[in-house]
């Protein structure tokens, strides 16, 4: 037995993606306006169980009940392709990637529905939403975040500052 997502469940996932695809290498729009028709729009995104639906598909944890398995902490929204892919090489996306990817694009869509004011007095919010993307953007080769302030003439000047710790990649390529 498959214990599929609900269609309330299946919203919530898109929702919570912004409905662009989980994978942060990817980040696709997953719908858009009906080609055909103005009151339709087409779909090209999928609520993918982070642990397996049933006990022989990818990365089925048996622990789970049947109401985990269902529940929106066990989906992440990605594009048609992106499912594909990750179902099809279940090695090379762990269920850990896989939750810090729904992390990070829950994140990042909230981080783009604040709206800051222009201003001195938003510099810190600035500087928030600075550290977030790049916390998103590369949080598994950039390490012990640092930020600082300084005031300068009456102006803010922002520095936010990481170490890198790389070990592949193009931050690997600028330390050598």
């Amino acid at each position: 037995m498959r214990d599929s997502f609900s269609l309330r469940i299946t919203k919530i996932i898109a929702d919570r993606a912004g409905h662009r695809c989980s994978n942060p290498v990817c980040r696709r729009a997953t719908s858009k306006a009906h080609p055909n028709d103005p009151e339709l729009s087409v779909n090209l995104g999928i609520a993918a169980h982070i642990t397996a639906a049933s006990p022989n598909g990818p990365r089925y944890d048996q622990r789970l009940t049947t109401d985990e398995r269902k529940s929106a902490s066990n989906g992440i929204w990605v594009c048609t392709r992106c499912s594909k892919e990750i179902d099809s090489a279940e090695s090379a996306y762990s269920v850990d990637l896989l939750r810090r990817w729904k992390k990070d694009i829950e994140v990042a869509t909230a981080r783009d529905t604040v709206e800051i004011e222009a201003g001195k007095l938003q510099a810190y919010e600035y500087q928030n939403v600075l550290q977030d993307a790049f916390e998103v953007i590369f949080s598994d080769q950039l390490f012990r975040k640092r930020s600082e302030v300084k005031v300068n003439e009456g102006r803010k000047r922002i520095d936010v500052v990481f170490s890198n710790e790389s070990k592949h990649g193009f931050f690997l390529w600028i330390k050598k």
